[in-house]
């Protein structure tokens, strides 16, 4: 039996879209947080992703957030400032795709590498200009990747 396959060894399936969802779409647009005082932020509301290849993504209320792991030298360029830009919901859909790898290993809902395309697709679905999503894309993906060999 070939365990990778098997989907009892999964995390669970995410949920397909409802017929009257549009693909490439947050919901909601804008995020209610708490700033936890510690440079992390908690959501205060299931926060729903449709992929553009129809897949659903939830991310759990409550769920604790950085907003992205965006080196300290690109941070203070406006606009990358990890939270209040239209960006947040991209890296709150990122940070659960990392935590997720982090917990459940090759059982986890994708790779990193496709948690980095989403994370892409999401800044453009959002409408972030080409040279900024680009800008937060390899930040994000050079600090995610410190970071999680930091935990690891």
């Amino acid at each position: 039996m070939n365990l990778k396959s098997s989907s009892q060894f999964r995390s669970p399936p995410t949920k397909p879209p409802r017929p009257s969802e549009k693909r490439g779409y947050f919901f909601p647009k804008k995020l209610p947080v708490r700033n936890n005082l510690d440079g992390t932020w908690t959501l205060l509301r299931q926060l729903h992703y449709i992929s553009r290849d129809g897949r659903r993504f939830d991310v759990p209320k409550f769920f604790r957030t950085d907003f992205g792991s965006i080196p300290r030298p690109l941070q203070g360029l406006p606009g990358l400032q990890p939270n209040g830009t239209p960006a947040d919901p991209c890296y709150v859909l990122h940070d659960w795709f990392y935590k997720n790898l982090r917990r459940y290993g090759p059982r986890a809902v994708c790779t990193k590498e496709q948690a980095d395309r989403l994370l892409l697709q999401s800044l453009k679905d959002n409408g972030i200009t080409f040279l900024r999503r680009w800008t937060i894309y390899l930040g994000v993906v050079i600090g995610g990747t410190r970071a999680t060999r930091r935990r690891e």
